[in-house]
């Protein structure tokens, strides 16, 4: 690796998966638990006789939302596994021709416009970038979004749709190493640090 480049690799990426996966089943599993209970409770204590009409009969049904949701959660995370392994870039790479990695490194609309077209990987050249900014956890306890280095493009607003979204906290031990190059390829102008110091 030389001066004109800069590899990071993104450890334990994949659990971001694993976890999506498995909260994935738990919501299957206990929806279709809630579901199919209720249903024969509801069964047995004679609900579903032909002379009766409630809205508890209904109840078993709207619980089928939450087994959808976690079909839902499972498919996405196969389908995400499935492009970070057909993806040639492993890893978050900085070089000549500017910054590119796995969309499992970002968040955002971007990422989800590369999912949906299928594209595994991104690639931003230098001379597109205007802003490199590095953004703290932001948001309350109860939702709050990662840490992230957000990229915006020259000619855009600079907003969710227009930007790139990079997680940060794969990259924790080499910030500085991510800062000092991105630092020989854009304007120091542009590269904005928004953490709490």
């Amino acid at each position: 690796m030389s001066s004109r480049e800069l590899v990071l690799n993104a450890a334990n990426i994949e659990k971001k998966y694993f976890k999506l996966l498995w909260s994935g089943l738990l919501f299957l599993a206990i929806g279709l638990v809630c579901c199919i209970g209720s249903f024969y409770y509801f069964y047995t204590i004679g609900e579903y006789d032909e002379d009766k009409q409630s809205l508890k009969q209904i109840l078993p049904f709207l619980l089928c939302f939450i087994p959808v949701y976690g079909a839902q959660l499972i498919k996405k995370s196969l389908r995400e596994r499935k492009l970070l392994s057909c993806s040639d870039i492993k890893e978050l790479r900085f070089d000549e021709a500017g910054i590119s990695g796995p969309i499992a490194l970002l968040e955002g609309r971007v990422r989800d416009n590369l999912r949906e077209l299928n594209k595994p990987s991104f690639h931003i050249p230098w001379d597109i970038i205007d802003n490199f900014i590095v953004e703290p956890v932001r948001g309350s306890k109860t939702y709050s979004s990662p840490p992230y280095y957000k990229v915006t493009r020259k000619k855009t607003d600079g907003g969710l749709y227009t930007s790139y979204f990079i997680l940060r906290d794969y990259f924790r031990d080499r910030e500085q190493e991510i800062l000092d190059f991105v630092g020989t390829r854009i304007d120091q102008d542009h590269v904005i640090i928004n953490d709490k110091p």
